[in-house]
């Protein structure tokens, strides 16, 4: 058994991390720290947008007493700390380390002291992230003796306007003294498992190309068993101190909630090194017992050292995380997240365990030796099945006022009843109104029409933040039952444009679906950012990010049913990107282009993408004029989008989220105009006004003017300019499968009581009008035997 150690003080060397979510930067960034223990800020890591390529550049750090409010631009109040030379950066998404060497100072920080921090450079390298919340400063990373509040970004150099709140990307590096713990009580000798009846499940990844201080990742035993221990891989050959905490479900939606979890581990134990397993003894490990089919999640985490190995996979995999990763007779392991901070601190996904899960099979021949006597229910009584939930993601990645989505019934035995869902919002204890709708059927084709909708929720919660599960209370939740082998559609949507969701590959793609029987599948579907409740804007493919609570209800005589009438398909929809390819030759404030519906059915433009030169926050306004263009005032013009975005090189992309999308009638042209607050769009130089410049199999983009000034007027348009960007589209389609198909199976009579011979019956199609010509042809045919 491993050595067990007496609690005493000791120095903790550690570090604390915010995020590096970036999003959006400039000059600097002032926030405040508050010292829980007493310790030493000893170095840092930064968030920069340069890479080794662009040479040194100039960092400087400040300090004050107290908070930085009230002193933003008093340069009087602020010691310089850092740096003693310049650094080179190491580019987007990665630490570039202000080590102890450039340091001025170290800064020492009293218990419960709260100290300013300005972080600066006389050029817009500086990265950070944006806070939904109104107000500045609340706690937004902690750790067991120091806390990190948002704070401030700083639009200029060095002592600029402030753009708030703003969330500092980044890390401290400090020192402190602490009680070092002991290891937990060994398990009575007794108690042990046989070495002889464990089984071990490995993990298939060890390549450890990767890794922070833990890993959270789910498991599913197929089996009754008790896991009695695991192993981890760590590069360090030194002593360390490790915690191992569980949970029952999913660790999705719970990766920052430290109170849902439970410790189970706590040893002070030698790493093996790279490509070794280091084993937790049994002895030091609190026995689970888990059912078969129960999913329970956990979390090994080293406490003072960034050196747990977990794999990162190739950027193009597909893998995400609740996937199956590696599978034995007895359990499956999946896909889960590498978590960079102690405890329970900013994570990343997908990431690959390396791990072993060390097990004793139970013993389940003590079932009742004799069957109880089926018992048919009378018609209309069901047996309810056990509660249960299903996680998508808690990734994150877009966002904006709602989630449209299909829930498919494939139980075998019962019907799927919807208890009620959790969403994922950015906002922290923020009133939010939110309400979900429901339809029988999918939701393609109905994304607009909010008549085929019903609601099912409206109530106000409040906002539990990134990476945690927002409740839509049960009881205030209508329950939706859908019957074996139907679809569902859901929409829930919120009064703020803060309801998180993901990118995918394809609309009405498996998402994730249960492990038992597949009984609930949940698909891909759309985002939408018109506003609460507003059918409208929607952006396809994209993944609500949640958890859907539901059971299943169980009746061995089904109630009567009546056959429902086949009626005509619901119109579908095609989603399409059409990206124009040219180099950067020009720019100014804004772009005229026009966009040509080259088909027979409705087009919608559903999202803009831009490049722009300028690095950190800009307005950008969208109008619209259907028909081409001749230099019209804006006043002619719909507007689309007026909103304020964020650039991070000339190089990326930035998507222009519409509040209103653009219809484009058979064969008929929009013209767009793009226009920024400053004259930092980036475009290309074209031919004559309405020259096609790319065109796909729907639409045709032409080129258009430049516009040097804001706002628009005729003097500061110049023609011959080229769009250089993505059109996002939608084209409206009809869903008749093919010809032949039965559009109606029955005929609708005659609503008069007479007692003659029936003047006259009706039988309706559609009135959808997704598609059109000149005319149509179709077949109509009597299926009754014994009339004309």
């Amino acid at each position: 058994p491993a050595p067990i150690f007496e609690p005493k003080l000791e120095l903790v060397r550690t570090e604390l991390m915010t995020t590096f979510a970036g999003g959006t930067g400039s000059y600097g960034v002032m926030f405040d720290a508050i010292a829980i223990k007493g310790l030493t800020i000893t170095s840092a890591d930064l968030h920069l947008n340069i890479g080794e390529d662009d040479g040194e550049k100039a960092i400087e750090i400040y300090t004050a007493v107290d908070t930085h409010l009230g002193i933003e631009k008093s340069p009087d109040k602020w010691t310089k700390v850092c740096c003693a030379r310049k650094v080179v950066g190491k580019g987007l998404m990665k630490r570039t380390s202000i080590d102890s060497s450039l340091w001025l100072q170290q800064v020492n920080m009293s218990p419960g002291e709260r100290r300013a921090w300005y972080i600066t450079s006389d050029e817009p390298i500086i990265r950070y992230s944006r806070s939904e919340k109104t107000d500045c400063c609340e706690v937004f990373a902690n750790s067991a003796h120091l806390q990190i509040e948002e704070g401030q970004g700083v639009g200029g150099y060095p002592w600029g306007n402030r753009l708030k709140p703003r969330i500092w990307n980044g890390v401290f590096h400090y020192e402190t003294m602490d009680v070092v713990r002991s290891d937990t009580n060994p398990v009575p000798a007794g108690s042990l498992p046989d070495p002889d009846s464990v089984k071990v499940t490995p993990t298939k990844h060890f390549s450890g190309n990767s890794g922070s201080f833990g890993i959270m990742f789910d498991v599913i035993p197929r089996k009754k068993m008790t896991i009695v221990g695991l192993d981890f891989h760590t590069e360090s050959t030194d002593v360390l101190e490790v915690e191992v905490w569980y949970k029952k479900g999913s660790h999705v939606g719970f990766e920052r909630d430290q109170m849902s979890w439970t410790e189970v581990s706590y040893a002070r134990i030698v790493g093996q090194g790279p490509y070794y397993r280091t084993s937790i003894d049994p002895s030091f490990f609190n026995a689970i017992l888990v059912d078969s089919y129960e999913r329970i999640s956990f979390y090994v985490t080293l406490m003072k050292s960034p050196k747990m190995r977990y794999t990162k996979e190739a950027e193009d995999t597909r893998a995400v995380v609740g996937d199956i990763d590696s599978s034995s007779e007895d359990m499956d392991i999946l896909v889960g997240v590498g978590v960079a901070s102690y405890p329970f601190g900013y994570f990343f996904s997908p990431r690959f365990p390396n791990n072993n899960i060390h097990y004793v099979l139970n013993d389940e021949t003590d079932d009742a030796s004799e069957e109880t006597p089926t018992q048919t229910l009378p018609s209309g009584v069901y047996v309810i099945g056990d509660k249960k939930e299903i996680s998508t993601t808690f990734s994150s990645g877009n966002g904006g006022y709602g989630a449209m989505f299909d829930i498919e019934c494939k139980s075998e035995t019962g019907d799927l009843v919807i208890s009620s869902m959790d969403f994922h919002t950015d906002l922290v204890g923020v009133d939010i109104n939110v309400k979900i709708f429901t339809k029988s059927g999918s939701y393609v084709g109905y994304g607009y029409q909010s008549e085929a909708w019903s609601i099912v929720a409206d109530t106000t919660v409040k906002g539990e933040g990134y990476y945690k599960r927002t409740v839509v209370p049960s009881e205030s939740f209508e329950d939706v039952v859908i019957l074996n082998g139907n679809v569902q559609a859901f929409y829930v949507t919120i009064d703020k444009p803060n309801l998180r969701y993901s990118n995918a590959k394809n609309v009405g793609d498996v998402w994730v679906q249960s492990e038992e029987e597949n009984e609930i599948v949940i698909k891909v579907g759309a985002g939408l950012g018109g506003g609460l409740a507003s059918f409208s804007s929607l952006f396809e493919p994209r993944v609500m990010n949640g958890v859907i609570h539901y059971h299943l209800r169980y009746q061995q005589t089904s109630p009567p049913t009546s056959a429902a009438p086949i009626l005509p398909k619901s119109p579908t929809s095609t989603t399409g990107s059409l990206k124009t390819e040219q180099d950067f030759e020009a720019g100014s404030y804004g772009v005229i282009f026009s966009v040509r519906n080259k088909g027979l059915s409705t087009i919608h433009i559903t999202g803009l993408w831009i490049y722009s030169d300028f690095i950190g926050d800009f307005g950008v306004e969208v109008y619209a004029l259907e028909g081409g263009f001749l230099g019209e005032p804006v006043a002619s013009q719909v507007q689309i989008a007026s909103t304020t975005i964020s650039g991070s090189s000339s190089e990326s992309l930035i998507q222009i989220p519409l509040q209103n999308q653009v219809e484009v009638g058979a064969g008929q042209r929009q013209t767009v105009y793009v226009t920024l607050d400053r004259p930092s769009l980036q475009y290309a130089m074209g031919a004559d006004e309405g020259s096609v410049s790319i065109s796909d199999e729907y639409i045709e983009i032409s080129d258009g003017s430049g516009v040097l000034g804001y706002p628009l007027s005729s003097s500061n348009v110049r023609s011959g300019r080229r769009f250089v960007g993505i059109v996002d589209y939608r084209v409206e389609e009809s869903a008749i499968s093919s010809v032949g198909s039965t559009i109606q199976a029955s005929v609708m009579p005659d609503m008069t009581s007479s007692t003659e011979t029936n003047p006259g019956q009706f039988l309706t199609t559609s009135f959808q009008g997704a598609l059109g010509a000149y005319g149509a042809l179709f077949d109509v045919t009597n299926v009754r035997d014994s009339q004309e």
